[in-house]
């Protein structure tokens, strides 16, 4: 009986059999998942930035134009005491000095004292002076006449000021301005991800496609 022989067994390189990878597919499935990511993050930042606005819009707005006002101050105040500080200079044109001044209010005010006083440097202004109440006293530096007296301090200013830090509710309303100041800056930042997605250069994301409708107009002027 003959033995039919084994026939050989070669060793497969599987390094040698495998299918190349298509530099293409692998492209493909990168840009893929690139744009998936990208459209998520837009998704996500448009509902952030549309929810901050509806929550903190109205505050946002009330904060925006109280703190413009507190900028000018100064000059707010100045124009609210001009009732006051506004003075007629005599025919002498000698002012009387501070001390008798401030004697002449002191005995005016009863018990209170001048704590701070204010002199300008225009001929024109009466001399502010602060006394001990945390009121405010406007004198005339040639006659030594009150010529007006304001809270501490003016009231106008005073009201902005509590509306911009507290919207008049107290510890609450210190809360809603906290809180829309967060808002305020998830706008910002949600606002800056939804600008720098929209495809093409910088001038055709800052156009205005009128012609799209009033939906897409209005939310180019708005980006």
């Amino acid at each position: 009986m003959h033995r039919i022989p084994a026939p050989p067994i070669c060793a497969v390189d599987s390094s040698q059999t495998a299918a190349p990878r298509d530099p293409d597919i692998t492209t493909s499935n990168r840009t893929k998942g690139r744009r998936s990511w990208t459209k998520s993050l837009r998704k996500w930042a448009l509902i952030g930035h549309k929810w901050a606005g509806i929550i903190g819009g109205i505050p946002i707005f009330v904060l925006a134009i109280s703190g413009m006002l507190l900028v000018y101050e100064a000059e707010l105040r100045a124009w609210e005491e001009s009732n006051y500080t506004s003075i007629e200079i005599t025919q002498n044109g000698v002012k009387q000095p501070l001390s008798q001044l401030i004697s002449s209010l002191e005995e005016h005010l009863g018990n209170e004292s001048v704590s701070i006083y204010y002199i300008s440097k225009d001929s024109d202004r009466a001399y502010k002076f602060r006394a001990s109440d945390r009121r405010y006293y406007y004198i005339n530096p040639y006659t030594a006449a009150l010529t007006g007296e304001t809270d501490l301090p003016a009231p106008v200013m005073s009201i902005i000021r509590v509306l911009h830090t507290s919207f008049f509710m107290g510890d609450f309303g210190t809360w809603i301005a906290v809180i829309s100041a967060f808002a305020f800056g998830s706008l910002s930042f949600t606002g800056v991800v939804l600008f720098f997605k929209r495809r093409g250069g910088l001038l055709k994301r800052s156009r205005i496609r009128l012609h799209r409708g009033l939906n897409v107009g209005n939310f180019d002027f708005h980006a």
